[in-house]
């Protein structure tokens, strides 16, 4: 049991002290609840957390993987890959996981560093890197074709 004297203490503690750290500790767990709020919001509104936890996150990124993966197509709207045929609509090259893909390519289509190539200037067995939007079909509408410079030995 706790003793009271005459001067205001409690056990050998003076009763503002300890009314200071219960405030404290009280506060800091109001913090610490605020923050975990805050943070819990934060990731709501990227879309990283729609259930529960850290489970929701590891699906969401597992799904991100995924398509990158499984297309080869990257943030950004790009494909890459080695030219394995082309016709006068466009080229189809096999990607870094043996897939095919069309890529379609217009007039409006730059090709080239510097973006006046055209079509014939690209050559079957040529790696390339294309931007632009992958259609309903499968298929992949490029805007810019880019030739991959093969590099040796980093150099």
């Amino acid at each position: 049991m706790e003793q009271f004297n005459l001067e205001g203490k409690i056990a050998g503690y003076n009763k503002k002290t300890l009314a200071m750290v219960v405030a404290a500790i009280i506060l800091l767990g109001i913090g610490f609840y605020a923050g975990a709020k805050y943070e819990k919001n934060k990731l709501a509104n990227l879309g990283l957390l729609k259930n529960s936890g850290a489970t929701t996150i590891v699906k969401k990124a597992k799904k991100v993987k995924t398509n990158v993966g499984t297309n080869n197509i990257q943030a950004g709207n790009t494909v890459s890959g080695s030219i394995v045929s082309k016709d006068v609509q466009g080229v189809t090259i096999k990607t870094s996981d043996n897939a095919s893909q069309i890529v379609s390519i217009t007039s409006a289509t730059k090709i080239g560093a510097t973006g006046t190539g055209t079509l014939a200037d690209l050559t079957v067995g040529e790696q390339i890197t294309a931007s632009g939007t992958k259609n309903s079909d499968g298929s992949f509408s490029a805007e810019n074709i880019q030739p991959v410079v093969a590099t040796t030995n980093g150099q």
